[in-house]
Parts: C-alpha cells; structure tokens; sequence
C-alpha cells in the first residue's frame, strides 16, 4: 500500500500543503479553509493569510506587533505626508523674536528697518535677540508697531514610532 504524505511550507505567509500525484485518485481532500489546485498531478492546498511587518528603514524595537502599525510622534507634526505608500513625518517650528543690538550700540526704532547705532553715530542692521549671526533668520520689519521682529523656521523629518 502506498502511502500519501502531506508536507507544510510557509514561504512569505503562504502556507501550502502538497500530496503526492496519487491524491486525486484517492479522494484526498484539502483541509477546511484551504484552496484546492491540481498542478502536474499535484494537489496544491493553499491559503493567503496576513503577514504584518514594519516599513523597512528603521528598527522599531520588540516592544510593540507590526499589526497595529507606524505613526508620526505626537510632538507637533505640522505635516503628515502619505505618498507613494511612504508615511513621511515633518516637524516645523517657527521661533520669532525682538530685533536687539549688542553693546555698545543702542537700538533706534523706526519706521521701515530699525538700526544699531554705535556711540560713534555708525548704523549697522540688528541681529536677532539672542544671536550673534542673522544667518537662518528672515527680518520682520515694522512687526510689532515699528519695532522689528525675526523670524527662522526649522524643518525637522522624524522616524514614525510604533503604535
């Protein structure tokens, strides 16, 4: 008597059981929830089943299943991008401040651009409060009455964090 053995593969969440060509003849059935084909003489019993993994790129940790997924970190996110399949996470901020002169200048406020005056009577253009450079940093003039402010945004990308 010849004997029918099953075999099990699980190949990318795939799992297939296959018999020997002698199955059909014999009646074997495939298993309940599972598709039958016949190949070459070969039952083929297959199912799809669900397979969840992170996005590739980051490691997440084992502290968390992938099948609750990725999102941005709650830390003000202003722009969430879904293109392409791909969760993009974009922090910005955007820092304003008084336009000050460093010692010995004094400021004069104006009308238009305000001005650093040295004890001299020299003008030179203020700086941000704070800073030693205006690099990064866009002038607001007139901002607040005729007080001038600057104003710099930062753009930050962020990894998703697990869910």
């Amino acid at each position: 008597m010849k004997r029918n053995l099953l075999a099990l593969t699980l190949v990318g969440g795939l799992a297939a059981l296959t018999q020997s060509a002698h199955a059909q003849s014999a009646g074997v059935k495939c298993p309940t929830g599972f598709d039958a084909e016949y190949q070459d003489n070969v039952l083929k019993c297959s199912r799809m089943e669900r397979v969840y993994v992170y996005p590739a790129g980051h490691d997440f940790g084992n502290a968390t299943t992938p099948n609750r997924g990725v999102k941005c970190p709650a830390d003000g996110n202003d722009r969430v991008s879904y293109q392409n399949g791909t969760l993009k996470c974009v922090d910005v901020k955007r820092e304003t401040v008084k336009a000050y002169c460093m010692l010995p200048w004094t400021l004069t406020v104006k009308s238009g651009q305000d001005a650093c005056k040295s004890v001299v009577g020299n003008m030179d253009p203020t700086l941000p409060d704070g800073q030693l450079s205006r690099e990064g940093w866009e002038l607001l003039p007139d901002h607040e009455g005729q007080k001038d402010f600057w104003r710099r945004t930062t753009t930050k990308f962020e990894w998703p964090v697990a869910r």
